[in-house]
Order: structure tokens, then C-alpha cells, then sequence
């Protein structure tokens, strides 16, 4: 599913004299855990998200944009659109494609789209790791 547009609210939580006492946001956090949802945008259009990296990564490990297709259980022309999308609205050749015949065809990533999703995964981590840890500190320890 893709990331939706809308402008990002950023909402506080805070603990202490107007907020939650640090007893109370402990006991409020019992059994829940922080998630988030992130994608990147270049000149205001949507880039990256983990809907499109998955979308890349199927392409590059089936070496098949068909396949990939079938694994996300989208039409072969929504996942051409997606990644025609994210060439466009990144200005990079993402996926490089051979036309079928004897051997048949193929796609697979360019080096540039390797890399990109490489540091992708590594934004999403760090920042998976900052929502815990800020999670931890607003509920666990009552901040």
C-alpha cells in the first residue's frame, strides 16, 4: 500500500507536571509497542517507501518484474507503473531490462538502484531504532 500524502502532524507526549505523571505513562505503555511508517520524497513527489524498496528488491532477487509483480499480488502493469514512477520522480535508471527470445528477458538493478535501496534500509533501521529508544524514554521511564 502506498505512503499517503498528506502533510505530516507531529504529535508530543509529555510527561511531567501538565502531562502524564512518569508512574502514568509507564503503565500507559504496558504492552504497546512503537511502529512508524516512512517514506522519502524528492521535490515534493513521492521517492522511497518500504511498498517500493520491497517492489525493487523482488525485482533484483527474481530477476523478473513479471514475478515480483505476482509476489506483491499486483498486475504486472501497476508494478511497471511504480517503478517507472520512482525512475521519474528520481531522475535514475533504477532497473535495467532485457528483452525476451531465446533465454528469455530479465530485469535486475542497476548499481545505483542497489545502493539506493542499501542506504534505504539503513535510514529505515537507524530511524526504527530512534523511534524505540525515544519511545522507551517517553513511556518507559516517564521522561
Amino acid at each position: 500500500m502506498d505512503a499517503p500524502r498528506r502533510p505530516l502532524r507531529r504529535v508530543a507526549l509529555s510527561c511531567g507536571r501538565r502531562g502524564l505523571s512518569p508512574f502514568a505513562a509507564r503503565e500507559y505503555a504496558n504492552g504497546m509497542e512503537p511502529h512508524s511508517k516512512l517514506w522519502l520524497e524528492q521535490n515534493g513527489k513521492l521517492a522511497l517507501s518500504d511498498y517500493r524498496v520491497r517492489l525493487l528488491r523482488l525485482i533484483d532477487e527474481t530477476g523478473s518484474l513479471s514475478e515480483a509483480a505476482a509476489a506483491m499480488q499486483l498486475s504486472y502493469r501497476r508494478a511497471w507503473g511504480k517503478l517507472r514512477e520512482i525512475e521519474q520522480n528520481l531522475g535514475l535508471k533504477l532497473v535495467e531490462t532485457a528483452v525476451g527470445g531465446a533465454g528469455g528477458g530479465g530485469s535486475r538493478l542497476t548499481a545505483e538502484g542497489r545502493q539506493l535501496i542499501e542506504r534505504y534500509e539503513q535510514f529505515r533501521i537507524a530511524a526504527e531504532q530512534d523511534v524505540a529508544k525515544q519511545f522507551a524514554r517517553v513511556f518507559e521511564r516517564g521522561a
